[in-house]
């Protein structure tokens, strides 16, 4: 699983693969909901929080196996979901799955978010790359999605603030970083 605004074809993950693919592992790179190239598959937004999704997908894929070892790897926001899915397979003996990594990830949403904003290095890598995302998920679906105000603003915390005033039912970022910090 990659991390926030990365993909299936992120370099980390390329070379996650293809030296697992090497050392003679079947490998599953998933692509997060708005992630990649992914954004036409569905009118609704991704939310790290959607982790009934990610936790169907990767149940599916690790009974692909058949009876072979499954293993899941996460990085970074992908490395929180990988967490979220280990303790939830913890009351569910029906995965595949054996062993679980988290490789850098989340762990307090709230804190990274205000870490981002206070580096302007990062700041503007994630920036330009929500930006991006957002404005492709505008195109495909104009009748539902006007991100104009969004789009102006300078930082991540008020970019979800106002995201999530709009198309949740969450009421403030807080909230919503708590429902999926670890």
């Amino acid at each position: 699983l990659h991390g926030w605004e990365g993909s299936s074809h992120s370099t980390y993950m390329v070379t996650c693969g293809d030296t697992l693919y090497k050392n003679g592992f079947s490998v599953f790179r998933l692509n997060l909901r708005d992630h990649g190239s992914s954004h036409h598959l569905n009118k609704g937004l991704f939310y790290a929080t959607l982790l009934d999704e990610v936790w169907e997908c990767v149940h599916q894929v690790s009974n692909l196996s058949r009876g072979t070892p499954a293993y899941l790897i996460g990085f970074s926001l992908g490395g929180n979901f990988a967490i979220r899915i280990a303790a939830r397979y913890a009351d569910h003996d029906t995965c595949n799955l054996k062993r679980i990594l988290s490789i850098s990830p989340v762990l307090d949403p709230d804190k990274a978010t205000d870490m981002i904003d206070s580096n302007p290095f990062i700041l503007r890598y994630f920036l330009k790359k929500w930006r991006r995302s957002l404005i492709l998920k505008q195109a495909l679906y104009p009748d539902r999605y006007d991100f104009s105000d969004i789009l102006q603003m300078g930082s991540l915390r008020e970019m979800t603030a106002r995201l999530l005033e709009k198309h949740t039912r969450y009421t403030s970022t807080h909230e919503y970083f708590k429902a999926y910090s670890i």
